[in-house]
């Protein structure tokens, strides 16, 4: 979904939500930005391919995206797991990123690789 016309600013959400959690924040943003909020792989009504989940690889798509729509650097927020793909798209695109806002993520350093979600088969869960 689109609107504005001004600077473009994309908009990535949480899981498990869609495009549509900026729904309310969309009119207020098109009075400053040109809106693009974007369902990513395998959210809403976006492509769900077999693989590909890597966040380098959604934000690929991202980047694919905007190119395709005609910008050269865009500003990027994201919520959750879109959040992580913004934090990515600005990672391995910097020179198509302006500004960057992540929200509501864990601050991505070498201590996500601590977090244990599971504690596997057989196992107690992590203390």
């Amino acid at each position: 979904m689109t609107g504005g016309k001004s600077e473009p600013l994309v908009l990535l959400p949480g899981w498990p939500a869609t495009w549509w959690s900026y729904h309310k924040v969309m009119p207020a943003l098109a009075r400053r930005y040109r809106v693009i909020a974007v369902d990513i792989r395998g959210m809403g009504a976006s492509d769900e391919p077999a693989g590909g989940f890597d966040k380098k690889t959604m934000a690929r798509d991202i980047y694919e995206l905007v190119r395709t729509l005609g910008h050269d650097g865009v500003n990027v927020a994201g919520h959750d797991i879109g959040a992580m793909v913004a934090f990515s798209f600005a990672a391995n695109h910097p020179a198509a990123t302006r500004e960057l806002a992540l929200l509501d993520v864990l601050h991505p350093d070498e201590s996500l690789h601590q977090i244990r979600c599971f504690s596997g088969p057989g196992r107690s869960p992590p203390h």
